[in-house]
């Protein structure tokens, strides 16, 4: 896609009939200027050398960074305290770039420079976003998913890519409300798939599944992994097998066993998946009752 000429600019109003925008409601401050360095770095990484590792770091720095997002305000909120409050019935366009084929992106620069390739506007209004605020504004079903820097890097992140993002490394903050327990559905066909798929991967000594809800609101499975492989190769080959078994809206994470999340997530839970020791080996084999 990149800086084609044959890109089309569409703003879409999202957001309506809010009084407040809060955690990504302060308009950009020029003296505080948003970089993504290590994002940008991951991404140059991945593309030199792609592999699961780089992967899962890339994933790691998303999900750690904040985007600049080309907006259109009406009216114009008054910024108070570092917080944006909105007047009712405010109105927040988001830009949209839509490719050759009809789909429609967000774009999401990752520092000014980037923004300007897009836009010279000495007062073009943009917010702060995360990765996750892009997401959770694709269900009205007019994108397909985000742009970083159309006009540099030019990475797509399509829906099936957010799937796999949202399924990697568990990313927990401090000081947040998390409950663990069995799930009620349990996902049967995931389970098995992920029985067939580890005996095939050496590394994994065991695995259990969980549902861990945070904050209260945000649901999803559990996956618990005891690996002697780096945890997040492991977790990329682990995801790739059972997301195609989640159902709507079903998330999936991940974290190590030797974490110490992990080891109390799974206190007197049982694995339903163990790696078989082969007892004996090789010798066993060449002493046969007769």
């Amino acid at each position: 896609m990149g800086a084609d000429k044959e890109l089309h600019i569409a703003m879409v109003c999202l957001f309506h009939k809010r009084t407040r925008i809060e955690r990504v409601s302060t308009m950009v401050d020029v003296n505080k200027p948003v970089t993504n360095p290590d994002l940008v770095k991951s991404v140059a990484v991945l593309r030199e050398e792609p592999s699961r590792g780089n992967e899962q770091a890339f994933f790691h720095e998303l999900l750690k960074a904040h985007f600049l997002a080309p907006v259109i305000i009406d009216p114009m909120p008054e910024n108070t305290g570092g917080e944006s409050v909105l007047e009712k019935d405010t109105k927040i366009q988001f830009a949209g770039i839509t490719t050759q084929d009809g789909k429609t992106f967000f774009p999401a620069f990752t520092d000014w420079d980037e923004l300007r390739k897009w836009s010279s506007e000495p007062n073009q209004q943009t917010l702060i976003t995360t990765f996750k605020d892009y997401e959770s504004m694709l269900g009205n079903g007019s994108f397909e998913g985000v742009v970083i820097n159309p006009f540099g890097e030019n990475l797509l992140i399509d829906g099936n890519l957010i799937e796999i993002i949202n399924n990697s490394a568990l990313q927990m903050d401090e000081g947040e409300s998390v409950m663990i327990g069995i799930p009620n559905d349990y996902p049967t066909e995931m389970i098995d798939a992920l029985k067939k798929q580890l005996p095939k991967m050496a590394h994994v000594k065991s695995a259990y599944l969980l549902l861990m809800v945070r904050n209260q609101t945000d649901q999803s499975f559990l996956m618990v992994v005891d690996t002697e492989n780096d945890p997040r190769d492991t977790f990329a080959e682990m995801a790739e097998v059972a997301t195609p078994f989640l159902k709507k809206n079903e998330k999936l994470d991940f974290v190590p066993l030797g974490d110490s999340f992990g080891k109390d997530a799974v206190k007197d839970q049982s694995p339903f998946y163990v790696k078989k020791e082969n007892k004996g080996g090789f010798l066993k084999g060449l002493f046969k009752k007769r």
